[in-house]
């Protein structure tokens, strides 16, 4: 199914803008809705659950947003005052850069959060595999704080985007 998906966004793409460079389009929009309330999750074994949208936001209200292709879910370490490492990042507006570097290979940095750096959008399963970052994958139905298929996900992600200099706009949404 996401492969199919992907096709025909690639596709599209493709036909829709086929004389100019990725770096001269609009920024790459991803929207993470979070599925979990911040304020509900207070043990050390929780996780805050979210969905990673692709495409052009739309509004329905100042706090709400919608984002154009339900893409993935995500998972991240529960709320901890926004604390580095050990806490998932405040709702808000970032940007975001590839990182090739080190042992977790293609990823997105998070950067213009508040009192926080190294956020990252990478492969990893359960909050183990975490130090305050975003994980993408597809939700257990056995497991409530884990996702399948990280790197399948993130591996689809690298192929829509389709160009490593094209500018990355995230948006966090509670």
């Amino acid at each position: 199914m996401l492969g199919r998906r992907l096709f025909i966004l690639t596709a599209a793409a493709s036909a829709t803008f086929p004389s100019r460079s990725w770096s001269q389009l609009a920024p790459f929009d991803l929207t993470i809705k979070r599925e979990t309330n911040l304020a509900t999750v207070t043990s050390v074994n929780d996780c805050v659950k979210g969905r990673l949208f692709i495409g052009q936001k739309f509004y329905n209200s100042p706090d709400t947003a919608i984002a154009g292709l339900e893409f993935c879910d995500t998972l991240e370490l529960p709320w901890r005052n926004n604390l580095n490492e050990i806490s998932c990042c405040k709702p808000g507006d970032y940007q975001g850069k590839i990182r090739t570097d080190g042992h977790l290979g293609w990823r997105i940095e998070v950067s213009g959060a508040i009192a926080r750096d190294n956020i990252q959008i990478h492969i990893g399963n359960s909050p183990k595999d975490t130090v305050g970052c975003i994980m993408l994958g597809r939700w257990s139905n056995t497991q409530s704080c884990f996702v399948n298929g990280s790197g399948g996900s993130l591996a689809a992600l690298r192929l829509t985007m389709q160009s490593e200099q094209r500018p990355i706009q995230i948006k966090v949404v509670a």
